[in-house]
């Protein structure tokens, strides 16, 4: 729903508003990541009537390593895409139309996305409140890096270009709330590739899903027990 108040407060309420209802939105959105992927990767069945949509240190440190992981990509195409713009200024400037700014910026999004991949498993780890940091990351997902690019880039890329064939202008308010829980289904099924690839990447590394040296909190420890 908040997918809904952020479309229609862009239309009708402040700026102010808006953007409020945008940070509520993000935090929503880490909270059904990290609630999708503790499905897939624990007690499924169990953890469904156990857990409640709550903000730990588990979602603010999965908020902290998404605006790094994100921040990481900007980077990287400003910087790749830079060199290459600079020496191609002279022509966008006598040819505005040209086709290689567009060309360069996509070039440059292929290396960052494949970085930004490799680092990825620390996302479901964190929603299991595994320790992690990008060196761990790297290792894990060495010789999976592009596997990895379609499941974080490509496939939402797919699924996002999708959804927008149902848009239309002037839709109902039905179809935007139809269309709004279509949205969601589709960033839970995003979310669920990238955690069955971490548990395959994890067992074929021969650990656990979860970090044995860590605590266990209630809903894991039964899942140890039975």
């Amino acid at each position: 729903m908040l997918t809904l108040s952020w479309y229609y407060a862009s239309e009708y309420l402040s700026e102010l508003v808006k953007w409020g209802s945008y940070l509520v939105y993000v935090a929503l959105f880490v909270v059904l990541a990290v609630t999708c992927h503790r499905l897939v990767l624990l007690d499924s069945q169990g953890l469904a009537f156990r857990y409640k949509i709550s903000w730990s240190s588990r979602e603010t440190r999965f908020f902290i390593w998404a605006l790094g992981v994100g921040c990481i990509f900007v980077v990287l195409v400003a910087v790749l895409a830079g060199f290459v713009l600079n020496a191609l200024v002279g022509q966008w400037i006598s040819d505005p139309n040209s086709i290689w700014p567009k060309l360069v910026l996509f070039a440059a999004k292929v290396p960052a996305f494949y970085v930004c991949a490799r680092c990825s498993p620390v996302f479901p780890a964190i929603a299991v409140n595994r320790q992690v940091n990008l060196k761990w990351a790297w290792n894990l997902s060495k010789n999976n890096g592009w596997r990895l690019v379609v499941l974080v880039a490509v496939l939402p890329w797919f699924t996002s270009h999708a959804l927008d064939l149902f848009y239309r202008d002037e839709a109902t308010v039905i179809e935007t709330v139809l269309l709004t829980f279509l949205g969601f289904a589709f960033y839970a099924f995003d979310i669920t590739a990238l955690s069955l690839a971490y548990r395959e990447l994890i067992k074929n590394e021969g650990n656990d899903v979860l970090d044995p040296n860590l605590p266990l909190e209630p809903d894991e420890h039964n899942r140890h027990l039975t």
